[in-house]
């Protein structure tokens, strides 16, 4: 309670243990209020950390379901490109001359030029 209203409840006759009375009331009053808001403020972060637990729950499992597709796309890319590798080395393999030619087969060429018609 503020000095000034306390000098106009002693000017209307209001007693001395009177205003302590309506003091002490006025202290009760806030107190209670901080309470009750302490009480609504812990309520409500409750509720906002349920909501995020929530949140975070829902994220992991997305999370989880995410890693599954991947695995499972990067094993069916790991199969698709070792049957590439193998289609590419059959290919290879088909396309590889018979005679590779070696260091005889450059000397002789040296020496004893085959002669080509034009």
């Amino acid at each position: 309670m503020k000095y000034s209203e306390k000098m106009q409840l002693l000017m209307k006759g209001v007693k001395f243990d009177e205003i302590k009375a309506l003091e002490e009331q006025e202290a009760k009053e806030a107190a209670e209020e901080a309470a009750k808001k302490a009480e609504d403020e812990a309520a409500k972060k409750a509720e906002e950390d349920n909501e995020m637990k929530s949140a975070l729950e829902l994220a992991q499992s997305m999370i989880k379901d995410l890693e599954g597709k991947l695995e499972a796309k990067e094993d069916e890319l790991s199969k698709l490109n070792k049957e590439f590798t193998d289609l590419n080395n059959k290919q290879t393999v088909k396309d590889e001359p018979e005679h590779q030619p070696d260091a005889t087969d450059v000397f002789h060429e040296l020496f004893n030029p085959i002669k080509k018609e034009d």
